[in-house]
């Protein structure tokens, strides 16, 4: 029964006829028993093969048509315009440290510094003996300055006013006038303060605007005490950078500090050495309360001795 049963599973049938000829051969007398249900024969007729699946030929894709290459042109060679030579460096701009730059104002001939003079930049004057060599001052100045035994700027020493880019204050017309000589001295260059009319227009430019960035009051664009608002002290002259700016991009021609002119209020006259006791003032300052004081065409004055922590001044090249 368990060869019949092999005998008949398709998946051992070479197994199977292996081992019943095998018995066969090893036990003849028992064939003719066993055979009596035909089961050698059953094992002597091959089992049909089925046939092989047909073989499904997948033919080959043609390959795609292969474009043709455009010819290789070319590429037009670049024309690069000449770089525009280079503007000599200033000198006095190299010295003075950061930040420190010359706006040119077009079409009159002058300079004008973008922002006030910073303690930091007055140093190099105070280190280089400016109070100890007449050479540099006025007359008047140097006569002044013997007699009130100035050796430096009248805050120089207090924390409130002195930090490195805050505007210098505390300084007179004479000790801003013996600066530019000495810095004109050390750079080469001719610098002083600017004229009244040079510092207007550096201001105002030619559309006679109220105010250096516009018509409309605004107190966000300046350092100024309108509606007592004010934080009763100088800020470093980049504060208000791109908010007040002038026409021409100077900053802090409105508020922070007063600034010195070269001109007398009274004559207009611009001689260092003319005995003129009034010297122009521009700007406004931290600590004024009415906006007429901003406006680009007020005019103001002190004497050329005057000290005080709101007067300070920037420069003019020509």
């Amino acid at each position: 029964a368990p060869i019949a049963a092999l005998a008949t599973r398709r998946l051992t049938e070479a197994s199977a006829r292996a081992a019943f000829a095998e018995w066969c051969n090893t036990y003849p007398e028992w064939v003719t028993e066993l055979d009596t249900g035909g089961l050698l024969e059953r094992f002597k007729t091959p089992l049909p093969v089925e046939p092989a699946p047909p073989v499904r030929i997948v033919p080959t894709p043609a390959p795609p048509p292969v474009e043709p290459v455009p010819p290789t042109i070319p590429a037009t060679p670049v024309r690069l315009s000449p770089r525009p030579a280079s503007v000599p460096a200033s000198r006095s701009a190299a010295l003075l440290p950061a930040p420190f730059a010359w706006v040119p104002i077009p079409g009159k001939g002058y300079s004008i510094a973008k922002y006030p003079l910073t303690n930091a930049q007055y140093k190099l004057f105070v280190d280089a003996g400016g109070y100890k060599q007449s050479k540099w001052w006025t007359k008047a100045g140097w006569k002044q300055r013997e007699s009130e035994k100035w050796t430096e700027p009248r805050y120089w020493q207090d924390s409130t006013w002195n930090g490195d880019e805050q505007p210098v204050v505390g300084v007179s017309w004479y000790e801003a006038v013996a600066f530019c000589v000495w810095l004109s001295e050390t750079s080469g260059e001719k610098i002083m303060l600017p004229t009244e009319d040079q510092w207007q227009y550096a201001a105002q430019g030619d559309d006679g605007r109220a105010f250096p960035w516009g018509n409309d009051w605004d107190g966000i664009r300046c350092n100024n005490n309108v509606d007592s608002k004010g934080i009763g002290k100088t800020t470093p002259v980049r504060t208000y950078e791109g908010k007040g700016d002038s026409p021409f991009g100077v900053v802090d021609m409105a508020g922070n500090v007063w600034e010195w002119c070269l001109t007398d209020y009274d004559t207009k006259t611009n001689d260092v050495n003319s005995d003129a006791n009034r010297r122009v003032l521009r700007g406004g300052s931290w600590s004024n309360y009415g906006t007429d004081f901003f406006r680009c065409v007020y005019r103001s004055w002190s004497l050329p001795h005057s000290r005080d922590y709101g007067w300070g001044f920037r420069l003019a090249l020509s």
